[in-house]
Order: structure tokens, then C-alpha cells, then sequence
């Protein structure tokens, strides 16, 4: 079905939000199939909402032909309808304080650009930041190590000199027959950082600067002008780069195993174009509508967490410990011997209600061998506190402070009670008004 000869019905909920009956059945009757959040890892089908409920998804899908659901981020503040979580801050602070969280960063969220665009506005704020800093992030380690060099061939008409092999018929025709008898037109092979994966490097880096330089969104964030120096700097490294490369040589790049941060900024810079649709004049034109995409809230705040941890305790956190048969866990502090495990529940920062399956899960974990062998051999064999970590969205909620000694935390006021060892803690989620 076409959708620009049918009007496209858009359905906008927020995260978590509970469906009215009307809602239920304008649902119902688009005949689909909501299968809610999925399950192992898979990408959701239509942002992972249900017959009842939108689910911890963001973004915007398609549900038919001519209709289509945005999920927008939930208030944090429940005494002002204004307050939303600030994506900018979340963005700034998981690509700019943690190398490995950056990488685990690609598995939060998941873009369709083959699919047409969904008219949401408000979205865009959330989508084109997200995607240019998660490529900013990899061309700056890149930038670091130093620009990749190729052997690339080249036709110039030199001047008193001959390189390579001289092209006869070129020669004859630009400068034998011209009396140009100083040159030579050679055909050579040159050592050079001007290669295609570096073209499209810089090409993207312009698209990016030139958005933020429309995008107002920034201007409150303390880190805005860093930004933009680091930007010009970023693009200042390509000097000795041309930023023209046609988009036929954009689509055959390949992605190289031998260099994974290259491979990685080259699937983002391609992203970063696709969403500009190759041309930077579509910058102001892409702020109304936004390519089918997700973003999976539990783990964006699951790395946003790991960041505070691995700023108050450095190099004593273990991200995504791999436990038995295939399980991981969030986090650990190795010397403290402490389990810690994310959950994306508001709920409980009322009350230990339904918390029963997550002391079981983490109950598992502390008695997981696997797990276990980071810790010390003196401390394996002791009953290890275990925490539950959850966002807080409700003003007034004592937060957790992360000392020098994480144990501080471990007292009376966090404790879970009915069990031993077990705590829970609020880690905030960064405000802004959202007008």
C-alpha cells in the first residue's frame, strides 16, 4: 500500500504507559500480533508493546501500512509533568567516561533506514544525537592510533618528474600536442591517508557538525562548546583527506575484522548519512520525521550505571561478568566481593513488592562459580552482599552517593528486609524540561 496517497495514523505513548480501552481496541483492531517484550536479546516487534501496555522501548515502528507507534520517554517527576530524563547527558556520559561500555552501547538500540520514515519530531532528539556521538566516540580512538594509510593508484600530469609508468595516449594528448614538454602524465601508486574509508569518515564528521550547528538542543549542556571544539579539531585531522566520495563507493566499503574500531565508525558514518539521506541540505528536513528505529531503555541505563560505578571505583568493575551457561551479570566489584545487577523497575522505589525473582536471580549469581572466580580465593567461599540497582523518577527519593568504599552504601537504609545481604539503591537519571 502506498503510504503517500493514504494518511498515516501515528499512535504516541509513553514508556510503560498503561493503555485506555479505546486504545485497546483500535489496537485490537489492526488485526496484528503484539507480542510484547521479546525475549533473549531479540529486537522488539513494534517497540515491545502489548495488548495493555507500551513496554521500556523508545523510538518508532511501523504496525501497518498506514499506521505507525512512537514510544517517547516517560516523565521522571512525577510532581512535574515537564521533567524527562536528558538523553544528551546519558549520551555524553556512557561514550565519554567508558571505553567498554561504548562498545556494549550498539546493543541499546538498532536503526531501519530500508523502511520509510515516521512523521515524530519530538523523536529526533533522541535518535540523531544518539547515533553522532556513538560515531564521534569511535573516530576519536581512531584519531588516536592515527589515520589508516593504503597504497591508493593515481593519474597526475607531473611536472619535471616521472612517477610510475607514463600513460602514452594521456601524455600525447595534454602536453606533446599542447608543447607542454615539462610534464609527464604518469599513472602511480601513492602511500596515503586520502583513501575511501577515510573520506567517509570526514564526509560524515561534516554532516555531524553541520547538525549540531542547527540544533538547539545542545545549548544547555555545559559540555556543548567541547563538543563543537572537539568537532573541529576531529575534523582538522583530516586535512590531508578529500571529503568526495560518491555513495556507490560508500555502499561496497566492507567492514575489516582486522581493525575494529575502523569497522565500526564505518558502519556509524554510513548510518550518519543514510540519515541525512546523503545530502546535507535534508539536515533541517530530517528534524520532522525519524527512520523505524529502537532504543532499549533498561540497557541504555544499564551502561549509564556502569559509568558511575567505574568513575567512583576505577578499575575494580567487572561489566557484564559471564557466569554459567551462558548467563552475565551486570556488574561486580572485584575487591569488594560485591554482586550488583541492574533493574529498569520504577516500581521499587516504593516498596520491595514482586521483587522476589530478581533475590532469586541474584541469589544464582553470588553462587556461581564462574562469576566467583574474579574475587579474591579468601573471600569465594562467604555469603556476598548482593544489590539491586533501580532509576528513581520521584522527587525526594534518597539517592545512593558512591563513595571511595562501596560498602558504605551497604547499611540498614538500603536493606531489603527478609533478607540477608540483599539491598537496593536508586541511581538518578539525568532531568531537563522538556517543553
Amino acid at each position: 500500500m502506498d503510504r503517500k496517497m493514504n494518511p498515516v495514523t501515528v499512535f504516541t505513548f509513553r514508556e510503560h504507559q498503561q493503555f485506555s480501552e479505546e486504545e485497546k481496541s483500535t489496537l485490537q483492531s489492526l488485526e496484528i500480533t503484539l507480542q510484547g517484550k521479546p525475549e533473549n536479546g531479540e529486537p522488539p516487534k513494534y517497540l515491545g508493546i502489548d495488548e495493555n501496555n507500551a513496554s521500556y522501548y523508545i523510538g518508532a515502528s511501523w504496525l501497518t501500512a498506514d499506521h505507525a507507534v512512537a514510544v517517547l520517554p516517560k516523565r521522571i517527576d512525577s510532581d512535574d509533568d515537564k521533567i524527562a530524563t536528558d538523553f544528551i547527558a546519558m549520551y555524553l556520559e556512557v561514550l565519554q567516561c567508558a571505553p567498554t561500555a561504548a562498545e556494549y552501547f550498539s546493543k541499546c538500540y538498532d536503526i531501519y533506514f530500508t523502511q520509510p520514515p515516521i512523521e515524530c519530531e519530538v523523536l529526533n532528539e533522541q535518535l540523531t544525537p544518539l547515533l553522532i556521538f556513538h560515531f564521534i566516540f569511535y573516530v576519536q580512538i581512531i584519531l588516536k592510533k592515527g589515520l589508516k594509510k593504503h597504497y591508493v593508484m593515481r593519474e597526475e600530469n607531473l611536472q619535471s618528474k616521472v612517477r610510475g609508468r607514463i600513460l602514452m595516449q594521456k601524455n600525447l594528448e595534454k602536453n606533446i600536442f599542447t608543447k607542454r614538454l615539462d610534464r609527464t602524465f604518469c599513472k602511480f601508486q601513492e602511500y596515503t591517508v586520502d583513501i575511501p574509508e577515510n573520506r567517509l569518515l570526514k564526509k560524515a564528521l561534516l554532516f555531524s557538525a553541520r547538525y549540531f550547528n542547527t540544533y538547539s538542543g545542545l545549548s544547555s549542556h555545559e559540555s556543548f562548546k567541547t563538543i563543537k571544539t572537539t568537532m573541529q579539531e576531529m575534523i582538522s585531522a583530516f586535512h590531508l583527506v578529500s571529503d568526495t566520495i560518491e555513495i556507490y563507493e560508500i555502499k561496497n566499503l566492507k567492514r575489516n575484522k582486522m581493525f575494529k574500531e575502523y569497522s565500526e565508525a564505518i558502519r556509524l558514518a554510513k548510518m550518519v548519512l543514510q540519515r541525512f539521506d546523503f545530502s546535507i541540505a535534508n539536515a533541517q528536513l530530517c528534524k520532522r520525521t525519524v527512520p523505524p528505529f529502537w532504543i532499549d531503555m533498561s540497557r541504555l541505563y544499564e551502561v549509564y550505571v556502569y559509568t558511575q560505578l567505574e568513575k567512583a571505583y576505577p578499575g575494580q568493575i567487572g561489566f557484564q561478568v559471564s557466569g554459567y551457561q551462558s548467563t552475565a551479570l551486570d556488574f561486580i566489584h572485584k575487591s569488594a566481593g560485591v554482586i550488583l545487577d541492574t533493574k529498569y523497575k520504577t516500581r521499587y522505589q516504593n516498596s520491595n513488592k514482586d521483587m522476589l525473582d530478581d533475590i532469586r536471580q541474584l541469589s544464582g549469581y553470588a553462587r556461581d562459580e564462574k562469576i566467583l572466580a574474579n574475587f579474591d580465593p579468601a573471600i569465594r567461599d562467604i555469603m556476598r552482599p548482593c544489590v539491586i540497582i533501580y532509576p528513581v523518577i520521584q522527587s525526594g527519593e534518597t539517592v545512593a552517593s558512591f563513595s571511595n568504599d562501596i560498602c558504605d552504601v551497604l547499611n540498614d537504609e538500603h536493606k531489603i528486609s527478609g533478607f540477608k545481604n540483599f539491598y537496593k539503591i536508586s541511581v538518578e537519571l539525568p532531568k531537563k524540561t522538556d517543553i
